[in-house]
This record gives C-alpha cells, sequence and structure tokens, in this order.
C-alpha cells in the first residue's frame, strides 16, 4: 500500500501537524507513506515538494491570490483561496505512483482544484476547515450560503449571485462529482458540515479525530517544568498559545484578553504564559505578570509548557478538533473554551475542562475562575481522569488504525469494481 499524503507546508498550523503525525504512524506501521508539499527544506525519501525555492511558493501565492486584488474587494483578514492558478503538481503526483491519496490543507496555489480530475487512484480529504465544501473561504462564520451554490458573499462584501465566491463554488461543483472521494472529518461538527453543504453532501464521510503522540505530550512535574521554562513558582499559571497568537482574530485573544480582565475583578491571583508570539500588543494593559514564551517549534518544549500550566484557554472563535486542547489534555491539563465548532467532543465532561457560550467572557472567566479554585487532591484525581480519556480516543496510533482501515477498505472495493 503506497500512500502519498498532500499538504501545503510540513510545518506551522494543525493541518501540517496532522499530516507530518499521519506519516510518521504509517511508516512506523510498516506502510510506505511520502508527504508532498509546496517547499520544503527538508526534501528526502520521504517528503518531497513542488518548489525548491521558497521564494517561487510565494509567488505562485501571490498569484493565486491575484483575482482578488484586481477585483479591488476589499474584505476582513480571514483566509480565502482560490487554487485557480496552474502547475504541474499532477506529474509529480503520478511519478511517485500512490495507491490512495490523502489531501490535507491543499491551498496556497498548491493543487488547482480542475488537476484534481487528473487523479486516478481513490482521494481521502481530511478536512482541517472549511475550504473544501466553500467558494474559497475557510471560516464562514455565521454564512451557511455554502449549503446552496455561495455567491452574496459576506468576506468579500458581495451583494452579487455571481461573485467569485459563487464561480469557485461552480468549479469545485464541476469536478467533486467525477471524483474518487472520501472524506475524514476529524469533528463531528465539521461532519456535519459537510453532510449539509452542497458540495460534500453526497459524498462518504467518516469522522476519525485527530491523535497526538502521548510519548511526547504527556505529564510533567509542575514545578521542573517551570523551572527548565525560566517561570519561577509563586503563582497558579494560565496558558494561552497559538500560530500566530496574537495577531490571528480568530484565535480569540481579544477576547482572551477581556475574559482575564473580568477575573482580574474577582481577586484571584494567577501569572500568563503565552506561545505563538515574541511581542504583546501595544495597548496590552492586562494587569498581571505575563511570560513570552515564543513560536515553540519542539513538542518536547510545548508538553512542558502544557505541563506547567494549571488550566489552558482556547478562546477562539471557531475551530474543528484543535491539537491545542488535545495536547493539554494528553500533558494532564484541563481546558477552558468556547462550545465552538469541534471542541464540544473533546471537552465532553467536566473533569476534562469547561466551555463557556459562545463569546461569554464573563462565562469564561467564571469557568477559569473555578478551576483555579480547586483543591490539590481534585487536581491529582481529574489529572487521571484526563490522561485515561486522552489515551483511548486521542493517541496518534488509534488515529492510524483507524485510516488504515479506511484505506484498506477503498482499495478493496476498487479491485472489486475494476
Amino acid at each position: 500500500m503506497r500512500i502519498l499524503i498532500i499538504n501545503s507546508t510540513i510545518q506551522g498550523g494543525g493541518a501540517a501537524r496532522s499530516a507530518t503525525l499521519l506519516h510518521e504512524g504509517l511508516v512506523r506501521s510498516g506502510i510506505s507513506s511520502h508527504i508532498f508539499c509546496q517547499q520544503s527544506d527538508f526534501n528526502n525519501e520521504y517528503i518531497s515538494s513542488l518548489y525548491h525555492s521558497n521564494n517561487i511558493g510565494k509567488w505562485i501565492t501571490s498569484l493565486d491570490r491575484l483575482p482578488i486584488k484586481l477585483l479591488g474587494i476589499r474584505r476582513p483578514k480571514l483566509p480565502f483561496s482560490l487554487n485557480w492558478f496552474p502547475n504541474n503538481i499532477v506529474n509529480h503526483i503520478n511519478r511517485l505512483k500512490p495507491d490512495i491519496i490523502n489531501l490535507h490543507w491543499i491551498n496556497s496555489g498548491l493543487l488547482p482544484i480542475r488537476s484534481l480530475l487528473s487523479i486516478k487512484c481513490p482521494i481521502v480529504w481530511t478536512l482541517h476547515d472549511s475550504w473544501p465544501f466553500t467558494g474559497g473561504c475557510h471560516i464562514p462564520g455565521n454564512c451557511d450560503r455554502f449549503r446552496l451554490r455561495c455567491g452574496y458573499c459576506p468576506q468579500l462584501q458581495s451583494k452579487r449571485q455571481h461573485d467569485l465566491s459563487h464561480f469557485i463554488h461552480s468549479q469545485k461543483s464541476k469536478v467533486y462529482p467525477k471524483l474518487p472521494l472520501t472524506i475524514v472529518a476529524p469533528s463531528n461538527w465539521i461532519a456535519d458540515c459537510s453532510r449539509h453543504s452542497s458540495l460534500l453532501k453526497n459524498k462518504r464521510i467518516n469522522v476519525i479525530p485527530n491523535g497526538v503522540d502521548l510519548s511526547v505530550f504527556k505529564p510533567h512535574i509542575k514545578s521542573e517544568a517551570k523551572s527548565v521554562l525560566g517561570i519561577e513558582l509563586r503563582k497558579p499559571l494560565v496558558l494561552y498559545g497559538a500560530f500566530a497568537a496574537t495577531r490571528d482574530k480568530n484565535k480569540g485573544f481579544d477576547l482572551l484578553i477581556d475574559a482575564l480582565g473580568i477575573l482580574n475583578e474577582s481577586g484571584i491571583e494567577y501569572e500568563l504564559a503565552i506561545f505563538g508570539t515574541n511581542s504583546l500588543p501595544t495597548d496590552f494593559n492586562l494587569n498581571c505578570k505575563v511570560h513570552l514564551l515564543g513560536n515553540i517549534y519542539d513538542p518536547n518544549i510545548l508538553a512542558l509548557a502544557y505541563s506547567a500550566a494549571d488550566v489552558t484557554i482556547v478562546p477562539s472563535r471557531s475551530e474543528n478538533l484543535p491539537y491545542t486542547v488535545i495536547e493539554s489534555l494528553a500533558c494532564g491539563t484541563p481546558v477552558v473554551a468556547f462550545q465552538i465548532g469541534g471542541i464540544p467532543d473533546i471537552i465532553c465532561s467536566d473533569h476534562l475542562g469547561l466551555l463557556a457560550k459562545p463569546y461569554d467572557c464573563h462565562e469564561m472567566a467564571q469557568c477559569i475562575a473555578k478551576l483555579l479554585k480547586r483543591k490539590e487532591a481534585d487536581v491529582i484525581i481529574n489529572s487521571k481522569q484526563i490522561l485515561n480519556t486522552v489515551e483511548d480516543n486521542y493517541s496518534v496510533d488509534t488515529q492510524v488504525k483507524q485510516y488504515l482501515d479506511l484505506f484498506s477498505e477503498l482499495l478493496r472495493n476498487k479491485d472489486t469494481n475494476v
């Protein structure tokens, strides 16, 4: 069985992490797995890329976004991808002769929509956001026009049915029915969105949660973890982090600050640790000690950050099945988040953490306070319960087994239909 995993990058973001973890798990299971990305400095026998220069990759990404610029569209700072600019990626794919292709995040100009028609083997598409079933947006928010044919796109500030989002949706609607396509949804939320979308409602959809490497993400003694990170052992520690932690509005840094501002009024003392940034906004005025951990690329250091914390906050506006939540739990640290997306799949009981109503910062502050006030005995009991839940549901080995079962079934069906 030869598996080709396609993702735009192999570093940065949940999709890259998912693709890499799955690849490594397949290789450990004795499966021939290969990763194909847009550009990488790690080219080896398992990883190859479309471009050998990062500058070319950036140039192609800019070309893919060119129609939006030419149309003079002013829109929110949310990702919006077209995947229209042609390239020769299919030639590279065919040379690798895969039995199954597993798509992850294919944007930034990596895989044009029409090029999917040249792929003849079964395609398994793992959804990391909503782009595969929309007319270009990755985070639809309150818009559900993907259930129809898009158009009147709020992110494009469009007042026309036949706008750019409608055009991209139409291109997908011509391609998808011709594809041997199976969908993998990491969360029940995005599975439900797919089933109600006009593009994917007739495709097979399997729910397979993301998994983490439990040999890396595991509990460490809190005092030792803090010491390694240079954090003095004084007050309870609240942790927040994300890729582009203070710049990506979807990650909810502004909501975090509002919630912690309310928490401050209760008189509870704590310190805040942040990863994913090296600086704070100029208007930051939260009255607490802040530890900036910077961009953490080493998962072992990230595990120390989770272990050092008493609670991890995930104030995102939209999420699928975020690694931040699973990784924190794998290190024995409970999570406070909003009840959105796939997060309720994970935080399904109080010993795992607490969920606030979407964007209710007062309720989020109350949830944080409740966890920080726990007695030490309760913390120990909860940590054991958390670890049992993660081991049963979110190990990368469990994820790999589910993927292999799916891949094997698709190949059997393919051989039967030949």
